[in-house]
């Protein structure tokens, strides 16, 4: 494992890209959530992906439990791939796969004000801030710590300095993964599945 100095450095390199990634995120949804309202088949292209990969994934069970199980599952494979793709070098994908849950997302509000009448800022604040602050937290984190990965192999492949042994690099980055973003993915599907929908139920 790293030194504190090793860690100290890695920090600054996570910070770097967690606020990259977070700005990158909600610039493309408020995006995606602009270009719904004047495209309505992305807005059900988006909805029907939507649909689809909820009906396969159990989060819909009348079971609390289980449902919110499968939902913390779901979420936690979304957040594990944002950083695993990070060992592939030079293309940067954990922040195109942010990107991409950000539109689907952004599409998804506007589909869902478009049909219901409610608006998207109503929406966003009762619908999916209160869990969202927990899991877009967790799945930006993710990816951040993917373009780490991303980052230190592409400079230990040009053969040039790294900030620790790079197997040192991925080791932490599993570790911050299961102390950061596991937890904050249990607080979001919890809060998703308990919380939010007795607040939306309320909009009306």
């Amino acid at each position: 494992m790293p030194n504190s100095e090793q860690k100290n450095l890695f920090h600054k390199h996570l910070k770097k890209y967690f606020i990259v990634c977070y700005t990158i995120f909600i610039l493309a949804f408020v995006l995606f959530v602009i270009i719904g309202r004047y495209n309505t088949s992305a807005m059900a292209t988006a909805y029907s992906v939507m649909e689809s990969v909820i009906a396969g994934s159990g989060i819909t069970s009348k079971n609390l439990l289980v449902s919110t199980l499968m939902l913390f599952f779901n979420n936690l494979r979304v957040g594990v791939l944002c950083m695993c793709l990070g060992f592939l070098p030079f293309l940067f994908l954990p922040a195109v796969l942010l990107v991409l849950n950000a539109g689907i997302s952004g599409l998804v509000i506007s589909y869902a004000a478009s049909t219901t009448g409610i608006s998207a800022g109503t929406l966003i604040l009762r619908g999916i801030l209160p869990h969202g602050i927990f899991e877009i937290t967790a799945i930006v984190f993710a990816a951040s710590l993917g373009l780490v990965l991303c980052e230190q192999l592409m400079l230990l492949i040009q053969r040039k300095p790294l900030m620790m042994p790079f197997h040192n690099t991925v080791a932490y980055a599993f570790l911050l993964l299961a102390c950061v973003v596991v937890p904050l993915l249990i607080a979001a599907a919890i809060v998703e599945n308990c919380i939010t929908p007795l607040i939306i139920s309320n909009i009306r």
